[in-house]
């Protein structure tokens, strides 16, 4: 099955947004492509270096892919 988890690169601003509201429906990028991007453990840096690159205030947010997105559950 391999690794569980997986990151997303979020700015705090988009995760602060995200708590108060309960849920994460993605960021600009994602909305635009429909889907949300996340990154493998190995890859969470390259990621936050590369697309997010002077970004500003940067968090990697853990999630866990085989986990129901149901915040609820």
């Amino acid at each position: 099955m391999g690794a569980r988890t997986v990151y997303k690169i979020v700015s705090e601003k988009e995760w602060r947004a995200a708590t108060m509201a309960g849920r994460f429906d993605g960021s600009a990028v994602d909305l635009a492509d429909g889907f949300i991007h996340f990154s493998p453990a190995a890859q969470a840096p390259e990621t936050a270096a590369r697309p997010f690159a002077g970004g500003p205030d940067l968090l990697p947010v853990a999630a866990d892919q085989h986990r129901s997105p149901d915040m609820d559950a």
